[in-house]
This record gives C-alpha cells, sequence and structure tokens, in this order.
C-alpha cells in the first residue's frame, strides 16, 4: 500500500484532476468532463504506478540513488507475485549498483528465482552476481563459475565479456583481463555499462598491475567518464598520486 502513496502517484493524480478542473471550466465540454474524471479515477492508480516502475532507471541516470532505491524497494514491496518481486529485486539490486553497494546487491541478486526468466535475464542475473563477488574480492571461484554459465547463456552481450575480464583480474590474471576488457569496449561501447568510468578505471588497474605506459590514458578517460559514480573518489585519488 504505501507504493500508492508516494509524490510520483500524486503527480499523475492531480495532474489528471487538474485537467478535469480545467475542462469543467469550459462551456463546450458539457458531460464530458464527468465522464473523463470517472476515467481518470480509473486510470490514475496503473498510470502512477507504470510512472514510477519508469523513473527508477531515470533517477539512477540523475544521481537521485536514494529515491531510486527507495521507490525501487516499494515496488518489489507491493509486489503481488513471486515473478514480479523477482524484477522488482533485481531492480532494487542494479540501483544498490550504482551506489556501490555490492553486498546488499548480490543477497538480493542470490534470492532471485532464475526459472522465472529466460536465457537472457538469466545470463545477466548469473553475471551481475559474478560482478558483486568480484567487487566484494570474495567467493571469486564461483564468481568465475557464474560468468562462465552467463556466457554459455548468452555469448554475444558485450557486458559479460567485461565482468569476465574483472573476474580474472581479481582472480590474479591481469593479461586474461585485459583482453577480455578490450573485447568489451569493442562490443558494447556505452561508457555508462556497468556505471560510468568503471571499465577504464579497472582497464586502468590491469594495465598498470602488467606494467602498460597506457594506464595512464585509461586513468584520464576514467576520470572523464566516471561522473559522479560509485568510483569517482577511487579515480581522483589515483590521479592525484600518479
Amino acid at each position: 500500500m504505501a507504493r500508492l502513496f508516494t509524490w510520483e502517484t500524486a503527480v499523475v493524480t492531480f495532474g489528471g484532476l487538474a485537467v478535469v478542473v480545467a475542462l469543467s471550466l469550459d462551456e463546450g465540454a458539457g458531460g464530458y468532463t464527468v465522464l473523463f474524471g470517472l476515467a481518470w479515477l480509473v486510470a490514475a492508480l496503473p498510470l502512477s504506478l507504470l510512472l514510477q516502475n519508469a523513473l527508477i532507471p531515470l533517477y539512477v541516470q540523475l544521481g537521485w540513488h536514494e529515491r531510486a532505491l527507495k521507490l525501487a524497494t516499494l515496488v518489489r514491496e507491493g509486489a503481488p507475485n513471486r515473478k514480479l518481486r523477482d524484477v522488482a529485486s533485481i531492480d532494487v539490486a542494479m540501483v544498490q549498483v550504482a551506489m556501490g553497494r555490492f553486498g546488499d546487491a548480490l543477497r538480493n541478486l542470490e534470492n532471485v528465482h532464475l526459472s522465472s526468466f529466460k536465457r537472457p535475464v538469466r545470463a545477466l542475473i548469473l553475471a551481475n552476481r559474478a560482478y558483486c563477488r568480484a567487487h566484494l574480492g570474495r567467493d571469486l571461484d564461483r564468481a568465475g563459475e557464474e560468468i562462465a554459465q552467463a556466457l554459455e547463456l548468452d555469448p554475444e552481450t558485450g557486458i559479460l565479456a567485461y565482468v569476465d575480464g574483472l573476474v580474472r583480474y581479481k582472480q590474479g590474471d591481469p593479461s586474461g583481463a585485459r583482453e577480455r576488457i578490450e573485447l568489451s569496449l569493442q562490443q558494447e561501447p556505452d561508457p555508462s555499462l556497468p556505471v560510468p568510468g568503471e571499465r577504464p578505471w579497472i582497464l586502468f588497474q590491469v594495465l598498470e598491475a602488467l606494467g602498460d605506459p597506457a594506464a595512464a590514458e585509461w586513468l584520464e578517460r576514467a576520470r572523464r567518464e566516471g561522473g559522479r559514480g560509485p568510483f569517482a573518489r577511487a579515480i581522483a585519488e589515483a590521479r592525484a598520486t600518479a
């Protein structure tokens, strides 16, 4: 029920009522005003719920993480069945990833039932579990198994190659990590994935471990792309000591 009492719901409901009031002032509207008002009362709830779902990724892009997390949590708590709860749990986890809260994200992802989804989504869930484990620096063998399973399910999605590279780097294989991360940048050039600045930041660390002078270029790219992402502070500190 708490999901019904948000400002997003209020915007939809009162926005529609404002239109009804405006129409009522038009003498030519006649009885259509009442019909419109009744129709809006019926439509306002589903429209507001759809708006909430659509706003979560927008809030993340704008950096409004706390609002995105609160809204995603309300959506999950109000989900009427297991499938929708699983979908909402993924949304909660993705917001937590954007905030750098990898432990919380992993707990949510581990509660998701893989059987509820088709192969591409199962691959992304497994990859995100591996991604969180890699950033936490624990259960790296399991992370390797999860990303391997994800790649079997969906070998074409470029960001999965990055997760594979991240896991390899955390496992102590910078050469293998470099190959996979560079491949992911070719397959998926979007700098916002998985979070802004992350891939150049990790590639900088990989190249630095390999003693490659190109590392400095990737650190600068990480600064440009990192924005307000969860790695922005670490990137700034690395540049200050470079």
